[in-house]
């Protein structure tokens, strides 16, 4: 399971950079709503989700709608590899002039 979410994330992360930017993207806004989409996927696998927010976060020189999938695919990606009991942790901070998000499980994966 580990080996197959970095795989994800990596497709998902190329996918980003390249979709069109044609306005910035408010990760203000687009985190609570990607939040509100994961919850019933936390819900279902027994996970519990963190949100580690670093400070406020700039505008994201990126398609919203592309972050916003990107970010839901990662968490999905998360939560489907953790075991039940385990944390989703979603931490973002603005760090010079980027923002940097992170998208990771504390706890067992999965066993299949």
């Amino acid at each position: 399971p580990i080996a197959r979410f970095r795989h994800h994330s990596h497709k998902e992360l190329a996918w980003l950079q390249d979709a069109p930017g044609d306005s910035p993207a408010d990760l203000a806004q687009e985190l609570p709503a990607v939040l509100d989409l994961a919850r019933p996927l936390v819900a279902r696998h027994g996970v519990d989700l963190d949100v580690v927010a670093g400070g406020p976060v700039p505008l994201v020189a990126a398609n919203p709608i592309a972050v916003r999938q990107t970010l839901l695919s990662l968490l999905g990606a998360a939560i489907s590899c953790a075991a039940p009991g385990a944390q989703v942790r979603l931490s973002c901070q603005a760090t010079s002039w980027q923002v940097e998000i992170r998208v990771a499980f504390v706890g067992p994966p999965l066993t299949l």
